[in-house]
């Protein structure tokens, strides 16, 4: 992004963004610092956007949510920590998964991660109240937390990029998938809202049992999205031909 533009304060060190949880009347102020310029920027360009924060249930203290950067998928990360549980407190990342992440403590799972930037120092007890407060949702109340991204000092926003093809059918197709996406992203789908509450009307579950019907609903979204839809948009995008990219589609999509 070329500095002549107007746009939020930058330091010598990079841009500042602000992540802010309206409902929790937190905000913290990450810096961006160099680290990853093709994702930092992505996301930079995407800003400002709204997004339901999730807490990682298995891997321990880390905030994460998707980020309306479908780029994020396929860019090149050009610094990588082999091991993210070695990474400072505070650390901000960007994934392959779409996920714009936050370590703000003790992680367990060992993973190479893409770092763009640290959340300032001064702000590091509001992220640890951000984190409490997200777990507590996350684990015990089921309360809907959003979270804002923005460049620091500007007012907020949100929007969702809605990408285009010349053929038709596809246009069309992309259509449909981003009206479902701005219907679902920043509020539960009614329809899986309802089975959490016990309410399948497809009878799904059985003898009327409800966590193993959620299990198997999980277990089929999860590849679909984390494997099956970033794994095909970085084969297209590294030119895998497509006929081979129809084959793949057909042996990743065809049980889910």
């Amino acid at each position: 992004m070329s500095e002549t533009l107007s746009g939020p304060p930058r330091t010598s060190a990079g841009r500042l963004l602000d992540i802010a949880w309206p409902d929790l009347g937190i905000t913290v102020t990450a810096e961006l610092d160099g680290r990853n310029p093709e994702l930092a920027d992505a996301l930079w360009e995407s800003l400002p956007y709204r997004s339901l924060q999730g807490h990682a249930l298995v891997a321990g203290a880390h905030l994460y949510h998707v980020a309306p950067v479908p780029s994020l998928l396929h860019l090149p990360a050009s610094t990588r920590i082999p091991d993210r549980r070695e990474a400072p407190d505070g650390t901000v990342f960007c994934s392959a998964l779409q996920h714009l992440g936050i370590k703000y403590g003790t992680l367990t799972e060992p993973m190479p991660a893409s770092p763009i930037g640290r959340i300032r120092p001064e702000d590091m007890p509001a992220l640890l109240e951000a984190g409490r407060e997200t777990w507590d949702a996350v684990y015990s109340t089921k309360k809907e937390i959003l979270v804002e991204v923005r460049p620091a000092g500007t007012a907020g926003g949100h929007s969702i990029p809605r990408l285009h093809a010349t053929h038709p059918d596809a246009n069309r197709l992309i259509h449909d998938l981003h009206t479902e996406t701005e219907r679902i992203w920043l509020e539960a789908p009614p329809e899986l809202a309802d089975m959490h509450r016990g309410w399948i009307p497809s009878g799904a579950g059985t003898f009327d049992t409800v966590l193993p019907t959620l299990l198997f609903v999980n277990g089929e979204t999860r590849p679909l999205g984390y494997a099956t839809y970033g794994g095909l948009v970085r084969a297209a995008v590294a030119d895998m031909p497509i006929d081979s990219l129809r084959q793949m589609t057909r042996l990743l999509v065809g049980i889910p």
